[in-house]
């Protein structure tokens, strides 16, 4: 479409020139002459106008590691009626052109293909860390091992207003080799570490804008089952489980960062989603139009993304190790000690919007939520 559109303009700037050059050298008055200038000149600026308009900004370019050779030209599908998708905020066009992404490999748990609908690279080949295993112990998180290399996050432009969710900016880094559990972390595994450790988790967790006492991750308030992912915990407790695998399994767990986690969120796509510019409810658990949704649902229910990971929108957001920014232009400190942290993918009573990509959400390190649990990395080294 959009070349059409350049040769469309293009014929009526040769048309307009045409018709300039024939008033110059018609017979007509001078001012008549210079009403049909500025009638003229009107006319393409309109035409520049309309040309900047119809241009997509909704998406920047989110290139694939440089080992995969090509990128994939397939497009996303869009399934059905979309409600409470972008509403204008988000991800939007930026001129990245370095190489860069990651691949999805088998690390336990499945076959690391995903079946996200976003556009990604070619199945990279396993590295000697992608294929180092699945599960370190019966009650440990399948993993999906994704390859180092250069990554581009986040988003360029910021739409105004307070109504939308904060967004990430932009960045270009490199990550290390590192993998990622293929679901969020669910009740079941949270339990198994604190009867393991004793552990005494949070014991109040918000409800709305309520603060329920007593509230646990075996009751948080909401229906759950045991595969359903864990929430009412805090950062601090989601810290303690990953320390607690690194101790059982003598190999090195914790947080996500941000980019850790987006990379292997966007799994090489640059919409918005990984259904593409657009979701709803038949693909994630969030509140949409007519179905506020009231908790979370077993983990793993709906489509993968292109690197094997199940529910990077809605369902539980996910700390992240990162500390709040309150600025959108700021990168987020990773280490150090800050009372607020950072929270990614949404929730299930969020709206399509909090689900996108670079969306970014806060919560104090002690503090506890209905909608709020996380994920783990664990590291080659």
């Amino acid at each position: 479409m959009m070349n059409w559109l350049l040769v469309a303009l293009l014929v009526v700037a040769l048309v307009g020139i045409g018709a300039l050059a024939m008033v110059i050298d018609s017979g007509v008055s001078d001012k008549h002459k210079q009403s049909m200038v500025y009638a003229l000149f009107g006319l393409f600026g309109l035409i520049g106008v309309v040309f900047l308009l119809v241009e997509d900004k909704s998406a920047f370019i989110y290139g694939q590691w440089e080992t995969t050779g090509k990128k994939s030209g397939k497009k996303s599908k869009q399934h059905g009626e979309v409600t409470d998708g972008d509403d204008g905020q988000g991800v939007a066009e930026a001129e990245v052109t370095k190489k860069a992404g990651g691949s999805g490999g088998d690390d336990g748990g499945g076959n690391g293909s995903g079946k996200g609908n976003g556009k990604s690279s070619d199945p990279q080949k396993k590295s000697e860390f992608a294929s180092s295993g699945g599960r370190d112990c019966d009650v440990c998180p399948p993993m999906v091992a994704l390859n180092g290399g250069k990554t581009v996050v986040g988003t360029l432009f910021h739409a105004a207003g307070a109504a939308g969710p904060k967004l990430g900016p932009l960045q270009e880094t490199s990550l290390k080799a590192f993998a990622i559990s293929r679901y969020e972390i669910t009740v079941a595994q949270f339990d198994a570490f604190v009867k393991a450790k004793g552990y005494k988790p949070a014991n109040v967790c918000r409800a709305g804008q309520q603060m329920l006492q007593g509230a646990t991750y075996k009751e948080p308030g909401i229906e759950q089952a045991e595969d359903h992912p864990v929430v009412c915990i805090s950062w601090h407790d989601a810290s303690a489980y990953s320390n607690w695998l690194t101790e059982t399994t003598g190999r090195r767990y914790a947080l996500p960062s941000e980019i850790e986690w987006e990379h292997a969120a966007r799994a090489g796509s640059f919409e918005l989603y990984q259904t593409g510019k657009q979701i709803h409810g038949a693909q994630a658990q969030f509140r949409t139009v007519g179905d506020p949704r009231r908790s979370t649902v077993a983990v793993g229910g709906f489509s993968a993304n292109n690197f094997g990971l199940h529910d990077v929108h809605g369902n539980a957001a996910e700390f992240v190790k990162n500390c709040w920014n309150e600025s959108e232009n700021a990168v987020a400190a990773s280490v150090g000690e800050c009372s607020l942290r950072m929270i990614k993918g949404g929730a299930w009573y969020n709206t399509g919007p909090h689900l996108q990509f670079p969306a970014r959400a806060q919560i104090g390190i002690l503090d506890a939520d209905q909608g709020v649990g996380f994920r783990v990395v664990r590291y080659k080294e």
